[in-house]
């Protein structure tokens, strides 16, 4: 499903929205989710929902491409091209 207003309809409305017709088995999240939507979400539901700070527009903004999960714990920016 593609969230084209995610303010309006958020990941976790979405999976709900879902899950109360048909089994989930999971979610996926393609591309960067705003910061707010993010916020907006009980931190405990990000993992079902494939959600997590480094998986924002604003951290991505500021960390640039990460491998894996994470900043890298390091502080020194990511080097070399987005994964994928």
């Amino acid at each position: 499903m593609n969230l084209i207003a995610p303010r309006v309809l958020g990941p976790a409305a979405a999976y709900d929205l879902v899950a109360a017709v048909a089994p989930v088995a999971g979610a996926e999240l393609v591309g960067l989710v705003p910061e707010d939507v993010l916020l907006a979400i009980a931190p405990e539901r990000w993992g079902e929902l494939d959600l997590g700070r480094d998986r924002t527009i604003e951290f991505r903004l500021t960390h640039g491409w990460v491998d894996g999960r994470g900043d890298g714990g390091d502080g020194s920016p990511p080097t070399g091209p987005p994964p994928g």
